[in-house]
């Protein structure tokens, strides 16, 4: 069961939702009818995290912060990750190389891969093939980067552009160029790599590819 109270969303001039409540059930359909302007889009982007909002939003009974679903927070929890990550790494295998293009190149692998996973949500009517091909997506990131690697070179660089593990990887990679650890790397493989601010750009643009399917499926769920 999906569930909320007193959810409010207002802006600095009027107040667009007070004090809303309500619930989902499961097995049930649903509709948000009302006269236009009263606030359904507002009401529908706030459950979804794409509005900031005050008030319990819960699933299952478990509440769920608005602040973590908003746009906003989901961005500062994606970076704080790779910040994580990027800390972690220095720590326990102290790889070597800037600190700042680290910690920016997996912030924007974490960023990419979670929007393209919420595009998935947001375009797919059933939420299983749409967890099911996250997950797949997800799990298979690095494999399917090695085998991409192994097929004819025009197929490559048709597929290349979509697999996030291999621009975060290698772009993580190039930040070490000036170190042993990278020249023990290109004694052994000596494949093209992208530089690192070519490689920030397209996990930009797969996670700008991830929010526009985001936006798209929820301005098609509220137009039904």
């Amino acid at each position: 069961m999906f569930s909320f109270n007193q959810l409010s969303v207002s802006t600095d001039e009027t107040t667009i939702l007070q004090s809303m409540a309500g619930q989902f059930l499961p097995g049930q359909l649903n509709a948000v009818v009302g006269p236009s302007g009263c606030g359904k889009t507002t009401l529908v982007k706030s459950l979804l995290g794409l509005l900031d909002c005050k008030g319990e939003i819960a699933f299952h009974g478990k509440e769920i912060d608005p602040q973590t679903t908003s746009l906003a927070g989901r961005v500062g929890i994606t970076v704080f990750q790779g910040v994580w990550m990027t800390i972690f790494v220095k720590v326990i295998c102290q790889f070597p190389g800037s600190f700042l293009m680290q910690a920016t190149i997996l912030s924007l692998c974490c960023l990419s891969m979670t929007w393209v996973c919420l595009g998935m949500s947001a375009v797919f009517v059933s939420t299983e093939k749409a967890s099911l091909l996250s997950i797949y997506l997800v799990g298979f990131q690095l494999p399917l980067s090695g085998v991409v690697l192994a097929l004819p070179d025009m197929i490559v660089w048709v597929l290349r552009p979509f697999i996030n593990a291999f621009w975060s990887w290698s772009g993580y990679l190039v930040t070490m160029k000036d170190y042993q650890v990278y020249d023990g790397y290109r004694i052994k493989d000596t494949s093209w790599l992208p530089n690192e601010w070519l490689a920030c750009g397209v996990l930009v643009l797969q996670a700008l590819a991830g929010l526009a399917c985001v936006l798209y499926g929820v301005r098609r769920s509220c137009s039904r």
